[in-house]
């Protein structure tokens, strides 16, 4: 395999030397040898082949979100709530530590009423969070609190009065649930960046 490369470099050495018109093809020839390694090793699929040499011209790169050049697999490190900070040092963390029953209560119903995220069973029978790396990161913390989110989600289903999706411009996203459990109780569930968020509040926990 070895000799047949070098032999094949060889090949394209005298080809470009004898005929210049030979260069383009030489450079295609590597680029699609480029992409094919790197679907290989990088799981990268490039629909443009003339887009990895126009790739190589670039000296910054600015990035908007997070997920867009990393895996996506982000874990709750520590929350803060009620005036308490509290270290996301353990699975069960959010049941053990000092906060109300009523406040974790909310934080479950923020995170999964007002998420796209979904929910699929495996062939293991393990219930895993779909969609929005985000979103799944912050169902998969509650998983790890052993709640039963899926039971959440199925909660949510036929209650939902309205609804905003998020929106890069506006940064946040908006849903009103009329509550499982409170009679007569419209909730509206808003989330976002923190700065666009607070500012339009009169109170917090």
């Amino acid at each position: 395999m070895d000799k047949l490369v070098a032999n094949i470099v060889i090949s394209l050495i005298m080809l470009i030397v004898a005929i210049p018109e030979g260069l383009p093809m030489t450079v295609m020839l590597s680029l699609a040898h480029s992409v094919l390694l790197m679907n290989k090793y990088d799981n990268l699929l490039v629909r443009d082949i003339n887009s990895v040499e126009q790739v190589g011209l670039i000296t910054d790169l600015c990035l908007g979100k997070t997920g867009t050049m990393t895996t996506e697999e982000m874990e709750v490190v520590n929350f803060y709530t009620q005036n308490i900070f509290v270290l996301n040092s353990r699975k069960n963390t959010l049941m053990q530590c000092e906060l109300d029953n009523s406040i974790i209560e909310k934080i479950i119903e923020s995170i999964v009423y007002n998420s796209q995220a979904h929910i699929e069973m495996t062939d293991n029978s393990f219930y895993l969070p779909i969609g929005n790396g985000t979103e799944v990161s912050l169902i998969k913390w509650l998983q790890d609190a052993e709640i039963p989110v899926h039971e959440v989600m199925a909660q949510k289903e036929g209650r939902v009065l309205a609804q905003v999706p998020f929106d890069s411009k506006m940064k946040r996203s908006i849903i009103a649930v009329q509550h499982p459990y409170l009679s007569d109780t419209v909730r509206i569930y808003v989330k976002g960046a923190p700065e666009i968020v607070l500012q339009n509040c009169t109170s917090h926990y």
